[in-house]
């Protein structure tokens, strides 16, 4: 049986989730956002009820899913937990956080953590995205697993620690690395070179990792031992500190072999 499904928070993440729900055929009962202006916004055009006061929540909910930053999730809990009975299910979206977050509160709680990026404006494909799940009973987990599936071809269970590598792992490959790709466009532009020239470029290294280990698939002059093309591009950061030190922090990385 589908859950009725309450969802708390009007953020990126918030907005794809109810998207997506709704999409499959969830019962998605009522959303609750602080701003009013922002969460009708997200539900007028979804036909979904929403409340910008808590005492609005519904009570008889299957689900209560926190989908608000790591840091409100505490504050959060405890304000639901002053309008719906305890003994309710409630789980938050977290990768960092621990489950127990919301042992105060709830004596059923669990996480719903959809790992992707998430950007307004940006429709991702939503059936291939992973969703780990975790739940402090297996009944619960299995409600968790039954909504997983219908929103997502990929779900997975994973507790705490696991779910904490996953998180930090994502950060690397996605957050730092963007960060990097904003340094490298600004050693374009500054040119007036148009960051589209590296599209290709980036796309075919995203692609070329599922068939070989990012090791395998290493290239460039750390690489190769290219010492002359290093100096001189060291030399051409002269003018750029920042990115002339993460530069040679990752060159001297590559060039160890050590992970």
């Amino acid at each position: 049986m589908t859950p009725g499904v309450v969802l708390i928070g009007t953020g990126n993440l918030a907005s794809h989730v109810a998207r997506r729900m709704l999409q499959c055929g969830v019962a998605l009962v009522q959303v609750f956002g602080r701003n009013p202006e922002k969460v009708e916004r997200l539900c007028a055009p979804l036909q979904v009820p929403w409340t910008s006061h808590w005492e609005a929540i519904r009570r008889d909910a299957d689900l209560y899913i926190l989908c608000v930053s790591d840091q409100a999730i505490p504050e959060a809990a405890s304000l639901l937990h002053d309008q719906v009975r305890k003994d309710l299910f409630a789980v938050h979206t977290s990768g960092a956080t621990s489950i127990e977050v919301l042992a105060p509160f709830f004596e059923r709680r669990g996480v719903f953590y959809p790992l992707q990026t998430f950007s307004s404006g940006r429709n991702v494909p939503f059936e291939q995205i992973p969703v780990c799940i975790d739940a402090s009973s297996s009944g619960d987990l299995g409600i968790l697993r039954h909504l997983g599936r219908q929103i997502s071809q990929n779900v997975a269970e994973a507790g705490d620690d696991e779910r904490l590598t996953l998180h930090l792992a994502a950060v690397i490959s996605n957050n730092f690395v963007n960060h990097l790709y904003a340094k490298a466009f600004q050693l374009l532009e500054d040119k007036n070179l148009a960051p589209s020239l590296l599209y290709p470029l980036i796309l075919e290294t995203a692609l070329k990792i599922q068939d070989n280990p990012p090791l395998a698939s290493q290239t460039g002059p750390a690489i190769r031992g290219d010492q002359p093309t290093i100096s001189r591009h060291l030399e051409y950061l002269s003018g750029y500190p920042d990115i002339r030190e993460i530069y040679l922090l990752l060159t001297q990385n590559i060039q160890s072999g050590s992970l």
